[in-house]
């Protein structure tokens, strides 16, 4: 191969990896971003049963009103219970990091 053609490669090569860096860095961009969006749902659909629970409202009735499975909210249910109970000692008050 000659000097011109092997350069002509190199400047092709340095191309195309210039282009899928690039097309990387945009579907890589496009996940992150969907990612962040399921995220920022599943966030904010938990943050509305868990409010909804310490409003006093029954299992049954949000998820009939949010239209969330039984599982999920009773999901919620169970972990803000567990998260209530962790910041209670043994004897039921509260812990000295409050």
């Amino acid at each position: 191969m000659g000097m011109l053609a092997e350069v002509m490669n190199e400047i092709a090569f340095d191309r195309g990896v210039e282009k899928g860096e690039e097309r990387g860095r945009k579907e890589g961009f496009a996940q992150g971003e969907e990612r962040g969006r399921k995220e920022g749902f599943e966030k904010s659909r938990r943050e509305l049963v868990s409010n909804m629970l310490q409003d006093n409202q029954t299992p049954e009735d949000i998820s009939r009103m949010t239209r969330q499975p039984l599982e999920y909210v009773l999901g919620v249910q169970e972990a803000l219970l567990v998260h209530e109970e962790g910041r209670y000692r043994t004897d039921g008050k509260p812990s000295d990091d409050e």
